[in-house]
């Protein structure tokens, strides 16, 4: 998403839900150019982009931000974003449809490894459990 200004915040998020997409989002804002600053040529998206981020949060989207928070899309800075955020949409592509096996419980100390096979669900994430003896059991039988 280019932010050339400030912009309709609400309506950007309104459009992303309306929209149905389920797609990795990058916002990007202009700078404004402190040489022609004034009343006629303020674009204020570096305030725009907190907005739009600060609704795309309220709506529950994830997304992406370049580096430097207001960036010209013409330089080598954003073209690394860029190449960045082109691996998060692979990554989000390669993950569509995937079956994760975890296998045996989590340890009841260790929470920082909690997932929700709900939430995976909902982005068609499959999640299942194995015991480790039946592996280890399968493995000895030659299976």
């Amino acid at each position: 998403m280019l932010l050339p200004n400030f912009g309709d915040e609400k309506g950007v998020a309104d459009t992303i839900k309306i929209s149905g997409l389920q797609v990795p989002i990058l916002v990007q804002a202009y700078p404004d150019d402190l040489n022609q600053f004034n009343i006629e040529r303020r674009r204020d998206s570096f305030c725009g982009k907190v907005s739009v981020c600060n609704n795309l949060r309220q709506y529950g989207y994830s997304f992406s931000l370049t580096e430097l928070h207001t960036v010209v899309p013409t330089s080598a800075s954003f073209k690394a974003d860029l190449k960045k955020f082109v691996g998060v949409c692979r990554v989000v592509n390669g993950l569509k449809h995937a079956w994760l096996r975890a296998i045996g419980s989590r340890p009841n100390a260790f929470i920082t490894v909690r997932y929700s096979e709900k939430l995976l669900q909902a982005y068609g994430i499959h999640a299942c459990t194995a015991d480790l003896s039946e592996i280890l059991g399968s493995l000895s039988r030659g299976g």
